[in-house]
């Protein structure tokens, strides 16, 4: 029998070394294959990818974000994602950076605008995956950005087609309700004048005039649903002049004062220097007399103490913000005075929310539904704007927004 002889210790070791070699080639030809993968996916994918600092400041770019911001990869190398980021959405981009940076969270996503190089908007959708090391410290951010051009281009035209089918709607309404007006306001007329003649008899005994003073007075609120009617319209006619809108609330019952009423807690907030509005003063009465009585009604049933706020504040508006509102679009641009009525009620269900300014459509059981179709004619005729946000349970925000006019005016 031949003995194995014992190796020399040199050629052991290179034995050894040989298969370590052999071990890291293979690991490295999967590392390899690897980073081809990743590099293609990084190269060729649609969706912006950008590793960046804990500041934010870009270390590399793929061709996709950098043709989404209109610059060369080399030179995003230079900027972060929060300088690239919309002027007035900054500051969040720099909050969320700097949860990541200290650790408190592990990723985030936000809906936001960069800028483009040529200075437009590009809407994108941004999720930040915070990257650590072994230790748990953070290191890196992987930056995912999704282009929401097209989503937002879809979404605005859904919205665009919703509010024409709303304001055919409308248009439809207020044609109706015009006719109605008018030929409601015929019979109302000629009620009255007769009742009026009727009553100027010499002969009559009290019994009979009683009865027709009761006509003569079921025909003047007869008018005055006539007149609300038309204010629904839009038609209904307005004696505009500069109006300062604190004055004309502190000057109304139950408005004026902060302070606890039958119904809940109620306050006036206002801005200081206040702008006036050019608006009829009547109308703008039972504008806010409608709105406060709604918000009182909702807060009635409050278990622990209901509470409405009026505020008024100066406002400057954009044509995208005004397109957002009801009967937004078409205004121009600028400077609006903005009055919010406020309650922490019952708030509204969501399907009856696009339905709230509907002539006669109420929840209520007595049926009285004209509050808010009023308010919204008098806003359309004032050249106005307005919005309802409700929450069933947690309360209702209706603010409307009118021109303001040159001179100022004192909170």
């Amino acid at each position: 029998m031949s003995e194995t002889l014992p190796q020399p210790p040199l050629e052991h070791e290179l034995v050894a070394l040989r298969a370590r070699i052999a071990e890291l080639e293979r690991r490295n030809a999967a590392l390899e294959e690897q980073c081809a993968v990743f590099r293609t996916l990084y190269e060729q994918s649609r969706l912006g990818l950008v590793i960046t600092l804990l500041d934010g400041a870009a270390l590399a770019a793929n061709p996709a974000f950098a043709a989404l911001v209109g610059y060369r990869a080399e030179e995003l190398q230079h900027q972060t994602l929060p300088a690239l980021t919309y002027p007035d959405e900054r500051d969040a981009a720099l909050r969320l950076f700097g949860e990541l940076r200290a650790g408190s969270r592990d990723w985030f996503q936000h809906q936001q605008r960069l800028v483009h190089r040529d200075g437009h908007a590009v809407p994108v959708l941004l999720t930040g995956l915070l990257v650590r090391d072994d230790a748990r410290r953070p290191q890196r951010v992987l930056a995912l950005v999704e282009d929401r051009t097209d989503h937002e281009r879809d979404l605005a035209r859904v919205t665009g087609e919703r509010r024409q089918l709303e304001a055919q709607r409308l248009a439809s309404l207020e044609l109706m309700a015009a006719s109605f007006a008018h030929e409601f306001n015929n019979i109302i007329t000629t009620l009255m004048g007769h009742a009026e003649l009727a009553l100027l008899a010499p002969t009559l005994d009290e019994d009979t005039r009683e009865q027709l003073q009761y006509v003569l007075d079921g025909t003047h609120r007869a008018a005055t649903l006539t007149r609300q009617v038309l204010a629904y319209t839009g038609k209904n006619r307005v004696l505009v002049r500069p109006l300062a809108l604190a004055e004309l609330i502190r000057s109304m019952d139950g408005l004026g004062a902060d302070g606890a009423t039958p119904a809940g807690q109620i306050s006036l907030e206002v801005a200081a220097e206040l702008p006036p509005v050019q608006a009829d003063e009547t109308q703008l009465r039972q504008l806010i007399s409608n709105l406060a009585a709604n918000a009182r009604e909702a807060i009635a049933s409050h278990e622990q103490g209901g509470r409405i706020v009026v505020r008024l504040r100066d406002t400057t508006l954009s044509r995208a913000e005004l397109d957002g509102l009801l009967l937004g679009e078409g205004l121009p641009e600028g400077r609006y005075v903005q009055l919010t009525v406020e309650d922490n009620g019952c708030g509204i269900d969501p399907a009856n929310l696009e339905r709230i300014f509907d002539p006669f459509f109420s929840t209520r059981l007595t049926g009285r539904g004209l509050g808010l179709a009023t308010v919204l004619g008098i806003v359309r005729a004032h050249h106005g704007a307005i919005s309802v946000s409700s929450w069933p349970g947690a309360g209702t925000q209706v603010s409307v927004w009118l021109p303001a006019a040159d001179k100022a005016s004192p909170g």
